[in-house]
């Protein structure tokens, strides 16, 4: 990151404990920060949105996919009883795999928006960040 979002770093602190920042320089670091934690929260909104147009996406996924499942096993039943052939059960079959396909990937990347989510709540720009220790100068405007 840039300077401003480590110079509150107890590290650094501890390099120079005699650092003093003057009024300004504190004020910068601190409309930084604020900064941050507006991008911050951004970017958590837009993985909550994700996270539930997945979830609905995922929903309609699997009720085609029931769909698809029964009406192939209607067909196949239809086929076991003699009044259809088995050649016309193919396409239902197809329908069916392919549905119970874009379910899986459908929750597959919900999973993929939950880790995110929870990385980025795990390792998000203030999860290492320690208080910050600075004192402004008194001397400075």
């Amino acid at each position: 990151g840039d300077w401003s979002s480590d110079v509150c770093s107890s590290d650094l602190f501890g390099y120079f404990p005699a650092l003093r920042l003057s009024s300004r320089n504190i004020r910068e670091i601190q409309l930084r920060r604020n900064e941050m934690r507006l991008e911050f929260q951004e970017m958590l909104q837009g993985l909550q949105a994700g996270l539930s147009s997945t979830g609905i996406q995922s929903e309609r996924f699997a009720a085609r996919e029931r769909t698809a499942r029964s009406r192939y096993e209607q067909m196949k039943l239809q086929v076991e009883l003699g009044l259809a052939e088995p050649w016309e059960l193919v396409p239902f079959e197809d329908a069916w795999r392919q549905a119970r396909l874009d379910s899986l990937r459908s929750v597959a990347e919900q999973g993929l928006v939950r880790l995110s989510l929870q990385r980025t709540l795990q390792e998000g720009p203030f999860a290492t960040l320690s208080p910050c220790l600075a004192e402004p100068d008194k001397k400075a405007p």
